[in-house]
């Protein structure tokens, strides 16, 4: 190919001579040709951009594996071997999809709505199967009631980033729920069940739909298979685990069943919310592990069985305006506390921990024995508090025994056992007065306490130390004696912390001893900071005589 150097390309005046004129010419006609060839380029190209975009528009296909694609969801489940990954292409609808392999579903953001008669949009199946959702929309809208958005009969279930959305059911007599995680016993002599587990991360289950006159749903259902050992304890066969779990539901946002247990939950920083119900609630046999998040219901929590441990700053919200509770051999018993411990029929033990949550109601913590159960039974429960903010009442009802080695209480009832040596009253500026249960706690409470605080000892081991500010009044009505800022307080004595002057600073040049200080001469030679702010000037003039000799130059 020969290349033409423009620049040995001379236009003559036409009137000059024949040789300009064809010269002329040439480039004349290059310019056109060049230009359709532009034209013809970018053309080409516009297709080519816009190709795929058509082409994915006029794509009806709703999933693919690898690079196969299906027109329905249940006919890419149905190819789909062990192990693979289905990713979704547009939104679809499905009914009753049962998986009996291992598969992974990337839904891509898209949305996954279950048909109208579909009990169920996705089951897992057996306890040899584990299925992963990624980051989409599962919906269910039917409302004949027992819908569920993803339920399983054991095996595996891991949810990433995913949204559930559950249509309240037409009917009070049952529930829709979002997610339900069940172990079943397939022999039921305790030796062959199907185990479940779930990691659930990130979602969302939101109830859509409801009125005053339809059903309720429920956000996400745990299970158990009720297997035991041969010493008769249960086996764990049930066990969740969710993090950053956002659930709005009518009925209960996480609940258990009384008549399956064997189970293991942990939340984590999970905001739960039930609009008219308990938010939790833990009728089984089985542990659960609250860290962290928000839980806010009629009730926040009702306990009627099982281990329950409560920690990492969890607030506990009862929105009831008053408390109540009632017998229930099927259900829940108490509204407006943040945690009711209530003994089922089943009269199974209860152990429950609270350490560092904020528990707020009508009651913040109350235990009831709404079943009558005998005093034996009732000795199974008890809760023990290690710390945490309580307001609203804490008492038990005969309900079983309630222990407090710590905490901040605005109501502490009498038949709560305090068993932390030092337990002070405070009295605010306003009037309000809290119980604080624990030495750190007290002093911790008081260290930035205003002036006129009361601090009314009740409770105190020999030699406690109370630190406390200034201008607050500190009173042992105890019969032992205590320190207060390192000064002896003795049993029945009252001591209000002095105010300290104020110390005056020297004048400034002076010395300890009064005498003025003479200030060292100023050096002559110029300090860091001095030279840095010369440097401007010495850059603008050397850039002066740079340019002054590049015009010199260029005269010449």
């Amino acid at each position: 190919m020969t290349t033409v150097d423009i620049s040995d390309i001379y236009i003559f005046d036409k009137t000059t001579g024949g040789g300009g004129i064809v010269k002329e010419q040439i480039l004349l006609d290059g310019g056109r040709n060049m230009k359709k060839l532009l034209v013809t380029f970018l053309s080409v190209i516009m297709v080519m951009v816009f190709m795929p975009t058509m082409a994915f528009a006029a794509n009806d296909n709703v999933a693919k594996i690898g690079y196969k694609e299906y027109a329905t969801l249940a006919a890419a489940v149905e190819e789909a071997e062990d192990g693979d990954t289905i990713e979704l292409l547009n939104d679809t609808t499905a009914n009753d999809i049962r998986l009996t392999k291992s598969l992974t579903f990337n839904l891509n953001g898209k949305t996954i709505t279950g048909t109208s008669d579909a009990t169920r949009v996705f089951l897992v199946q057996n306890k040899t199967v584990s299925a992963t959702f990624n980051g989409g929309v599962i919906e269910v809208t039917n409302v004949a009631g027992d819908g569920l958005g993803i339920a399983t009969q054991g095996g595996k279930l891991e949810l990433n980033d995913m949204e559930i959305r559950v249509a309240a059911p037409d009917t009070t007599a049952l529930y829709n729920y979002g997610i339900r995680i069940s172990a079943y016993n397939t022999a039921g002599n305790g030796e062959d069940y199907n185990r479940a587990e779930a990691v659930i991360n990130n979602p969302k289950v939101i109830e859509t739909g409801k009125t005053q006159d339809n059903g309720y749903t429920v956000g996400i259902a745990v299970i158990g298979a009720n297997d035991k050992d041969d010493s008769g304890a249960y086996i764990e066969s049930a066990s969740v685990k969710l993090n950053n779990v956002d659930v709005k539901a009518t009925a209960f946002a996480l609940s258990g069943n009384g008549a399956a247990h064997s189970t293991n939950i942990e939340v984590r920083n999970s905001n739960l919310t039930s609009f008219e119900g308990v938010a939790i609630y833990h009728p089984q046999a089985g542990t659960m592990n609250v860290y962290g998040g928000t839980i806010t219901g009629a009730t926040g929590i009702e306990i009627r069985g099982g281990n329950v441990n409560v920690s990492g700053g969890t607030k506990i919200t009862a929105t009831a305006d008053s408390t109540s509770v009632d017998p229930n051999s099927n259900g829940t018993t108490s509204t407006g506390a943040a945690i009711a411990v209530s003994q089922h029929v089943t009269k199974l033990p209860i152990s429950v921990t609270i350490d560092g949550a904020e528990l707020t109601g009508a009651s913040a913590l109350v235990a009831n024995n709404p079943q009558n159960n005998g005093a034996e039974d009732i000795a199974k429960v008890e809760v023990i508090i290690e710390d945490g903010q309580f307001t609203g009442l804490v008492n038990t009802n005969e309900g079983g025994k309630i222990e407090a080695a710590g905490g901040t209480f605005d109501r502490l009832g009498d038949k709560v056992e305090v068993t932390a040596a030092d337990v002070a009253e405070i009295t605010e500026n306003d009037g309000s007065v809290k119980t604080v249960v624990g030495l750190a706690n007290i002093n911790e409470t008081i260290k930035d306490a205003p002036a006129g605080t009361k601090v009314r000892i009740v409770k105190a081991a020999e030699g406690s130390k109370i630190t406390a500010p200034a201008e607050v009044t500190v009173e042992n009505t105890t019969d032992v004696s205590m320190e207060v800022n390192e000064d002896t307080l003795d049993a029945g004595q009252t001591i209000t912390v002095e105010k300290k002057p104020e110390t005056e600073n020297p004048p400034a040049g002076d010395d300890d001893d009064g005498n003025k200080n003479e200030e060292p001469e100023k050096d002559t030679v110029p300090k860091t900071s001095d030279v840095n702010n010369m440097f401007p000037w010495i850059m603008a003039m050397a850039l002066a005589a740079g340019a002054a000799a590049m015009l010199k130059r260029k005269e010449d």
